[in-house]
């Protein structure tokens, strides 16, 4: 499969109705059309990609950067005291507002 293949996005995926679904529950389980988004999600690029740092106590998000070596982006707004379901959610509008530009209320 073409890299290009794996990189389009179905127009199908692009449904407020999946992240609505996401956000009620975040840890599972996922109907078919969510868990193929996940799948789009998780397998994209690296550039950008949410990734959780553990910094004294806390979790906090970052974005990785377009090239190895280069400083991570962290948003210091996304702090949770464990990997939870409002810390799944704020990777999840991250992913998604890098795959859709749009942002996604928290």
């Amino acid at each position: 499969m073409p890299a290009s293949d794996w990189l389009e996005v179905p127009e199908d995926l692009h449904d407020p109705a999946l992240a609505a679904e996401f956000k009620a529950s975040p840890l599972g389980p996922h109907g078919p059309r969510l868990r193929r988004l996940l799948i789009v999600m998780r397998q994209r690029p690296t550039p950008g990609k949410p990734v959780f740092l553990r910094l004294g106590r806390r979790l906090v998000l970052a974005s990785l950067p377009a090239r190895r070596g280069e400083p991570l982006t962290l948003h210091w707004e996304e702090s949770f005291a464990e990997r939870d379901a409002a810390a799944e959610w704020a990777a999840f509008r991250l992913r998604w507002q890098s795959l859709f530009g749009e942002s996604l209320p928290a």
